[in-house]
């Protein structure tokens, strides 16, 4: 680790949940002995190249990484534990090459809480709490996340709270298409009414105008 460059080599030689126990562990720990939380890691192994499927996320070597460690199931609690770590407030992930893909950037810990908040309802938690570690000023690149979020689960009790809220922590610029075509279905619309009950009136505008654009005066009634 190079605390200067701000910069973690990991190679993995023996491609087996052991090892990337040890680099979480060795990731942690640096981490709590005041490593710089706005770092990169520069991953060598012999797995296959992958990535999560959310599109707009830097395909960088730091991403490569904790992709890999969504291979072993039995690790996930190791995983929150290290994105609790990483998680903080300006803090971002240093593994944008270009000065344009800046849009692309993401708080440290955006990789493992986005996979883990994929996998598992267990995991929504974590997720809110990342929520809180956002300024939305700063990323934007999560709402690439919220749109695969709502692919993954739907409109329920327990999902579309994280939905809103994701909403409301970036200043994004898209429409969110797919929760307009799930909120057709009466039952979801009662609940996104009644959930719409927790915001202020700037929150539900802002709440309104992701799901429907312009439109959405017209499509609430």
């Amino acid at each position: 680790a190079n605390d200067v460059l701000a910069i973690i080599n990991i190679k993995i030689d023996n491609e087996i949940a052991k090892s990337y126990e040890k680099a979480l562990n060795f990731i942690i720990n640096l981490l709590n002995k005041g490593f710089p939380c706005s770092y990169s890691i520069e991953f060598s192994s012999k797995s296959k190249k992958e990535f999560l499927n959310i599109e707009e996320l830097v395909k960088s070597s730091t991403h490569r990484f904790f992709r890999r460690i969504l291979d072993f199931p039995e690790l996930y609690n190791k995983l929150e534990i290290y994105a609790k770590t990483a998680m903080k407030k300006f803090e971002f992930y240093r593994d944008i090459e270009d000065e344009d893909d800046e849009d692309k950037r993401a708080l440290s810990g955006s990789y493992a809480v986005f996979g883990l908040a994929l996998y598992d309802e267990k995991y929504f938690p974590l997720l809110e709490e990342y929520y809180l570690k956002l300024n939305d000023k700063y990323q934007l690149v999560h709402q690439y996340f919220i749109k695969a979020f709502i692919d993954r689960y739907g409109v329920n009790q327990k999902s579309l709270p994280l939905i809103l809220k994701g909403f409301l922590s970036g200043q994004f610029d898209i429409i969110f298409g797919n929760l307009a075509e799930l909120v057709k279905n009466e039952k979801n619309k009662k609940l996104l009414i009644k959930e719409l009950e927790n915001y202020s009136e700037n929150e539900k505008e802002i709440i309104l105008y992701s799901i429907w654009g312009e439109k959405w005066k017209k499509m609430i009634n």
